[in-house]
């Protein structure tokens, strides 16, 4: 009798909270749900009924054997969070453009090799993590994404970024080691509130001047990046607090007013657990 009241407790809190873990309960109370929260599945596939829940706003599959995602994902409109990392899915439809209320989308450590320009659709996006997949490019639409704070892109096949990515004034963090860039956009200066940026194992050939107009900037990694010698406009950053270079790269001449605060760090990259959000 205790059992059976503490099972009905669990179920009518969870049913009240609107997290569930799995589809039978969920669609028993499908006015209820708001989240749908099932990592480390072995999910193969989703059933096509996301859009039986009028009030979703939060999916969770990361960690699963997921190849594709169901058409009436693209229906749920009212989704805030997005993650589906590590998984195997090769391909994000364009229709994710219909998820306008998105904020936080993680498709790391899948199969990817492209992504739609739909994402730049994503209005309200937030967290952007793309990391550990095949990504040869970023969309050009990705510049419209004016309330992103959080890129990471690190580890895929990126050559170079669209010139519409120095049009993300309130990012914070963007991570772009380990790809294949070698040329940068020529005017970072739109990227007002960047303050960590990460550029290590590429194959830049130099940092553009304007790295100097992002007053915020905190810390800069380009061990290993292919950059030669760093602009000394990096000097004028009153807030640049470590900058990561290798024994290959000539640093920037020091603004003596800074140079206590400015730690230029050689051959050893930023290799710790960075933590960028939840």
């Amino acid at each position: 009798m205790v059992l059976f009241w503490l099972c009905g407790a669990a179920v009518s809190a969870q049913a009240e909270e609107g997290v569930f873990s799995n589809f039978e309960e969920a669609l028993e109370h499908r006015h209820e749900v708001r989240a749908l929260r099932m990592p480390f599945r072995l999910l193969d596939s989703i059933p096509d009924v996301l859009d039986q829940f009028p009030k979703l706003e939060e999916l969770n599959v990361a960690n699963n054997q997921l190849q594709s995602l169901p058409a009436s994902l693209w229906r749920c409109t009212r989704l805030k969070r997005l993650n589906v990392q590590h998984n195997r899915i090769e391909v994000l439809p364009e229709a994710i453009g219909q998820l306008t209320r998105l904020e936080y989308l993680s498709v790391s450590a899948n199969r990817l090799t492209a992504l739609p320009e739909a994402l730049g659709s994503l209005l309200q996006l937030r967290e952007l993590y793309l990391s550990q997949n095949g990504i040869k490019a970023l969309p050009e639409t990705i510049g419209n994404l004016q309330n992103l704070l959080l890129l990471l892109a690190n580890s895929n096949q990126l050559k170079q970024l669209p010139p519409s990515f120095v049009q993300l004034a309130k990012v914070e963090v963007v991570d772009l080691s380990r790809n294949f860039l070698e040329v940068l956009p020529a005017d970072w200066g739109g990227l007002k509130n960047l303050r960590l940026l990460y550029l290590g194992y590429n194959s830049i050939k130099e940092l553009p001047w304007s790295f100097g107009k992002m007053q915020r900037l905190q810390e800069l990694d380009v061990v290993r990046s292919g950059i030669m010698r760093m602009p000394n406009s990096l000097a004028d950053i009153q807030r640049l607090d470590r900058v990561f270079i290798d024994n290959r790269t000539m640093p920037f001449f020091q603004n003596p007013r800074f140079e206590k605060r400015q730690q230029i760090i050689i051959g050893n990259s930023s290799t710790a657990p960075r933590q960028y959000g939840n």
